[in-house]
């Protein structure tokens, strides 16, 4: 697991520096001075509220962790939540380093044990990517309404089929993996895997705990598309700042195609160059100049570094105190 660790991060370090050279080709073939000139026109007052709908963004996004994590509190959730943004967003990390972190701020109060959480992550993952599915159909078809496009439009469909069928085997996945991990164990048969067969009931009871109740997983889609919706509305609002009349629905659209493209995207750390490429295109055919579009998209990290800056300063405090609340400080020393 660490050899594979020590692999992976060189490999983000190089999706990160490529991302970043390709943001320095757009920025440098549009001009750094309007899109400076822009992000200075919000002010203060204007990145600040930006950031207030940043940090009011995380709270359907806890709501649906919650949905699928029984027994978890809003506070927790919210904080897990807090911590796996800020990896994302702040740290050579793709979004799975993220989500580990999430989990490792669940586990550390031993609220939460770590079959509930991995399945619990796993299951909340799942949801935003159902909620995230609806909300790129969402914006294609309002695409597709003002600029029909057969070729956009079978794009849609397979690219909707793909997705489905994405989820439909992570769910599938999901609810069998104590079936998987038992055949698993007979087929290895190895005397010291004894206390496995403990670890597969475990599992299968915390798998029953999560996804027995369908409606806890519809409402976490639902939270999680409330979540995309709401960063729409914090891309219609960018834009407003900045004088720019562009309707939500447009909003909504660039947002779309944007999560679209940073979802194939993974692998780049924050889609880094993606994003801002996926805003000068888009913005260009709702008549936004390249430079704006570029500066809504740096207020966007901005709000995202203010808020994930913010979180990582406060973190390992928070997490080391959880820490020696719930644990004998002999047995902190000791581990």
């Amino acid at each position: 697991m660490y050899d594979r660790d020590r692999r992976a991060l060189p490999t983000s370090i190089v999706f990160t520096v490529a991302g970043v050279a390709g943001l320095g080709m757009i920025l440098a073939g549009t001009g750094f001075k309007p899109v400076l000139g822009g992000i200075g026109a919000v002010g203060w007052t204007g990145f600040g509220l930006l950031i207030l709908g940043q940090l009011v963004l995380m709270i359907p996004l806890a709501l649906a962790g919650r949905s699928v994590c029984p027994g978890a509190s809003l506070r927790l959730m919210l904080r897990a939540r807090l911590v796996r943004e800020a990896i994302t967003n702040c740290l050579p990390f793709t979004s799975l380093g993220g989500i580990a972190f999430g989990m490792r701020v669940l586990t550390a109060s031993r609220a939460i044990g770590w079959p509930l959480a991995t399945v619990a992550i796993a299951a909340d993952v799942t949801m935003e990517l159902v909620g995230q599915i609806v909300f790129v159909l969402i914006g294609l078809g309002l695409l597709l309404l003002r600029h029909a496009d057969l070729a956009l439009a079978l794009g849609c469909a397979g690219a909707a089929a793909v997705a489905a069928f994405a989820v439909t085997a992570a769910l599938l996945t999901q609810r069998r993996s104590p079936q998987l991990l038992s055949r698993l164990v007979a087929i290895i048969g190895v005397p010291g895997l004894q206390g496995a067969g403990a670890a597969v009931v475990t599992l299968e009871e915390t798998v029953q705990r999560v996804h027995g109740r369908p409606s806890r997983l519809a409402v976490a889609a639902s939270f999680h598309l409330l979540g995309w919706i709401g960063g729409a509305g914090l891309t219609w609002l960018s834009f407003r700042l900045l004088d720019v009349p562009i309707e939500f629905g447009s909003a909504l659209i660039i947002e779309s195609v944007l999560s679209f493209a940073r979802l194939i995207a993974f692998f780049v750390p924050n889609g880094i160059g993606v994003q801002e490429a996926v805003y000068v295109a888009l913005g260009g055919i709702f008549g936004v100049s390249a430079s704006t579009s570029l500066s809504v998209s740096l207020l966007r990290r901005g709000r995202e570094l203010a808020v994930g800056i913010a979180v990582l300063l406060v973190w390992p405090v928070t997490d080391l105190r959880l820490v020696l609340r719930d644990r004998p400080l002999g047995e902190v020393v000791r581990r």
